[in-house]
């Protein structure tokens, strides 16, 4: 996401099932900002990411996630299930995950940690 000209809205629909889900944001520098939703449980609503220098109003209907870079990435995960059944992940070079950023699907194969 660039938020060099103005800030990101990212919305997270209440769920009416029981299902676990987590969005990461990040900053440039691989760092997470917040997480929306995980361990903590739902947390619908609306968020407004902002870079360092933003200075504009925040929406009382909105939270403010302020990230210290002008670039930042929202990662997403979830389960069809209220936790998640997966294993914790081996320890690996290699990982694989799903991020959307700007409204759009994109799928990114790992990289290779050196």
């Amino acid at each position: 996401m660039d938020l060099s000209a103005e800030p990101i809205v990212v919305s997270v629909p209440a769920l009416t099932e029981k299902r676990w889900f987590i969005v990461q944001i990040g900053d440039y520098y691989d760092q997470v900002v917040y997480n929306i939703g995980g361990s903590k449980g739902p947390e619908p609503g609306l968020f407004l990411v902002t870079g360092p220098d933003y200075t504009g109003p925040i929406p009382a209907t909105m939270k403010q996630i302020k990230v210290r870079t002008t670039i930042a990435v929202a990662g997403n995960a979830s389960s069809s299930t209220a936790r998640p059944t997966c294993p914790p992940p081996a320890r690996s070079k290699r990982a694989s995950t799903c991020f959307r950023c700007c409204g759009g699907s994109h799928s990114a194969a790992g990289r290779s940690d050196q």
